[in-house]
């Protein structure tokens, strides 16, 4: 959201070690334009315990995201997609593999 990473340190072996011990800060020098309702959302998504970080569905329903994105929705979207390309592309691999191979 600043354009600098919360796990930011003096160097790139720190900035990794506070990555894996989610060991994160925003500092108001540059998250301080950030609202507290965007940081809350941060905050809730940089769980380490994959079993207490929200779903998908539930991020959506954050009213950072409500706010901003009058389009999110925590229903899911089914749209059909053309597979028709795709069904090609896959053959003509299959067929270079197979001349490949020959």
């Amino acid at each position: 959201l600043s354009g600098l990473s919360p796990f930011l340190d003096d160097s790139q072996e720190e900035t990794c070690s506070n990555i894996i011990r989610v060991d994160y800060s925003f500092p108001d020098e540059f998250f301080g334009i950030i609202s507290k309702e965007a940081q809350t959302f941060i905050l809730d998504i940089l769980v380490e315990d994959i079993d207490n970080r929200p779903t998908a569905h539930k991020c959506l329903e954050s009213s950072w995201i409500q706010k901003y994105c009058s389009n999110a929705s925590s229903q899911p979207r089914h749209k059909s997609i053309p597979t028709d390309r795709l069904k090609d592309f896959i053959e003509r691999k299959k067929l270079q593999s197979t001349e490949l191979y020959s």
